[in-house]
């Protein structure tokens, strides 16, 4: 038995869900696998990135996912004066720039954030589930920036989903 799992990103007023994101990309619009090469698309120095909501969606064959989800950013670094916050909850809010007030992204497993499941990401209150499909629940997250950023690209970073399965 094997879960197929995919990160899936929620956008706009509608909530409206895609699958199989292909990158996490951070930027000045609201928008899922935003290519940060477009100028418009970009993070201005001083302002915060558009919060992402992004879910872990499981589907296939098996028995249970769970317990001992945690998230965290486990490679890559933020320039100075860059950093990245993240949260995770069952209530989802059109993205917009206004800081969340999220804590920093923690960045090893001990600290990682508790991430928790159910059938859907508002329902996902529990550390496991036997909901197929399931969810995660949202992954809030948010670049910010102070005055003193050095404009340009951030480099790449891991963000590392670890739960059991069975």
């Amino acid at each position: 038995m094997a879960a197929t799992y995919e990160w899936d990103e929620w956008n706009t007023a509608g909530k409206t869900q895609s699958h199989a994101i292909a990158n996490c990309n951070w930027g000045n619009i609201d928008d899922k696998n935003i290519d940060i090469t477009v100028e418009a698309n970009k993070i201005p120095v001083g302002e915060n990135s558009y919060s992402k909501y992004i879910t872990g969606h499981f589907s296939g064959t098996y028995g249970q996912i769970g317990p001992n989800g945690k998230l965290w950013k486990s490679a890559g670094s933020p320039p100075a004066n860059t950093s990245i916050k993240a949260a995770m909850t069952v209530t989802y809010a059109t993205p917009t720039k206004t800081a969340t007030g999220d804590s920093d992204i923690p960045t090893s497993e001990g600290s990682a954030l508790a991430v928790q499941y159910g059938s859907s990401p508002e329902t996902a209150t529990s550390n496991q589930t036997t909901a197929n499909p399931a969810y995660s629940a949202y992954w809030r997250s948010q670049v910010q920036t102070t005055s003193s950023a050095e404009p340009g690209t951030s480099p790449t970073f891991t963000i590392t989903h670890k739960y059991d399965e069975s």
